[in-house]
């Protein structure tokens, strides 16, 4: 980005008459054409980091033409470009946000499909298009000239929302000026400064605030493994940590892990003994369960294909066959399938890894779903089955596409749906459409279309039937010849 400018204010407020106005280069830049672009790129390039660019003469640029100096005016200016474009998109999501304020038109929800994000990533937008709108205002006109990244404008935005608007104007004075050439690190750390200084709410009032963003997120990870964080008060961590660290204090001399590595196993060991633990509520008639799903030629030792673990996607098959049926696995990792009580549900997938709804017992003439039918719906679908929501099918009500007792309760007409998007779908214009593939189409009151397509399942190996030997008459035995009488 450029250094820092003096900031903005709102257009109708005035400077003083012995004001010192901050100078934009871009007024004493000539305007680039497109055709300078391929005749003097490096020039263009220049040009167009230094005011406001242009799409069209920025697609212009070869950049094998450029010189270093040209590549990184060229990047310069394309991050301007990024800038503008995403001041302008807060700009639509506050009026999308005005329009639609307490989520009962359900537009929240298209602006999740429209930008492919999960609906509380939409719903975090729209409150920081509202705070870049209103009371940071000044933030997002720097965004929109290219003097500020758009990181930094959302972590100012996110840093607000329980400030008053007094000290809101004051961090954003104190940390705008710098804010211009500092990294995300740099500008996050400023932030935090000023609202430390300016934010003089009790210590108390600070924590009853804080504690009600408690939360546990889990995070999938590379090769298999995954975050699991706890945002929790000092207290309740402190709860967490020492019967972690007193669990893992069980270990005997032969014991080869590092205590790190014991801890995290403890968390594990502690949580499949609460999975144990009788009384605890169940959804659908159905137990809690970590859900795996293995493809049969795999079980039967023909290949080592992935399982698919509910809640985080694709797993070796090491991790989840049963350590008598594992195949080219050496070590001695924890696997699903050893945990004791874990049982087996066994469905049939097709080539494309769909489970297929060809048994014609899964049909119930009551309204709420048997387990049997329940689980069959919750492996298929995994997730509720609204666009960009992650919301685990085991958790969704279980609605019938075609409402009862005109549709039946069966595994054809059942789809998982959360509370939010079951109302979304009973009381609103959406309109629901099951495809042919097994895919779920959305049609919006704007007329939009969103699919949601289930993630794909471990499929069975096809096997090419073997091939009739021919026959050679040349190795037949000597036929039969009967003795002479």
């Amino acid at each position: 980005m450029f250094p820092a400018p003096r900031l903005l204010t709102r257009p109708d407020t005035a400077p003083a008459a012995d004001e010192m106005l901050w100078q934009d280069p871009a007024d004493h830049t000539p305007t680039p054409q497109v055709a300078d672009a391929v005749a003097h790129p490096d020039t263009t390039a220049a040009a167009l980091a230094s005011r406001e660019p242009d799409a069209g003469q920025l697609s212009a640029l070869n950049p094998r033409r450029l010189s270093d100096t040209g590549l990184i005016d060229a990047l310069i200016a394309s991050e301007k470009l990024l800038a503008t474009v995403a001041a302008k998109q807060q700009e639509f999501l506050a009026e999308l946000a005005h329009r639609d304020p307490h989520g009962d038109r359900y537009l929240r929800d298209e602006a999740a499909c429209a930008l492919k994000v999960a609906p509380g990533t939409a719903v975090q937008k729209l409150d920081e298009a509202l705070e870049l709108t209103g009371r940071l205002f000044d933030t997002n006109e720097l965004v929109a000239a290219g003097h500020l990244s758009p990181m930094n404008a959302r972590i100012l935005a996110r840093a607000v929302p329980g400030l008053t608007d007094d000290v809101t104007a004051k961090v954003q004075n104190r940390v705008l000026p710098r804010g211009c050439a500092q990294t995300p690190g740099e500008f996050r750390a400023a932030v935090r400064r000023a609202v430390a200084k300016f934010d003089r709410k009790d210590e108390t009032a600070k924590h009853t605030e804080a504690f009600a963003q408690r939360h546990v997120t889990n995070y999938p990870t590379e090769n298999y493994m995954a975050d699991v964080v706890l945002h929790l008060a000092a207290d309740g961590a402190t709860i967490v940590t020492t019967a972690i660290n007193a669990w893992a204090a069980k270990t005997g001399t032969d014991d080869k892990r590092t205590a790190d590595q014991r801890r995290a196993d403890a968390i594990v060991d502690i949580c499949s003994h609460a999975l144990a633990l009788p009384g605890l509520p169940k959804e659908h008639g159905i137990k809690p369960s970590i859900n795996v799903t293995i493809a049969e030629s795999t079980l039967r030792g023909e290949d080592d294909q992935p399982a698919n673990l509910d809640g985080y996607g694709p797993i070796p098959a090491s991790m989840a066959l049963p350590r008598r049926l594992r195949l080219h696995w050496r070590g001695d990792p924890h696997c699903l399938a050893d945990l004791p009580g874990a049982h087996q549900h066994r469905f049939l997938v097709d080539a494309d890894g769909r489970i297929l709804d060809r048994d014609a017992t899964l049909t119930s003439d009551q309204y709420e779903p048997p387990p049997r039918i329940a689980r069959h719906v919750i492996n298929r679908d995994q997730h509720c089955i609204h666009p960009g929501c992650r919301r685990k099918a085991g958790t969704c009500q279980l609605d019938h596409r075609i409402p009862w007792p005109d549709g039946p309760t069966s595994a054809e007409n059942l789809e998982p749906l959360c509370k939010r998007h079951h109302d979304l779908k009973h009381h609103s214009n959406w309109r629901l459409h099951k495809c042919p593939d097994g895919s779920y189409e959305w049609t919006s009151p704007t007329r939009h279309t969103y699919r949601y397509r289930p993630p794909e399942l471990p499929t069975p190996t096809r096997e090419a039937a073997p091939e009739r030997p021919q026959q050679d008459h040349d190795d037949e035995p000597p036929r039969f010849l009967p003795s002479r009488q």
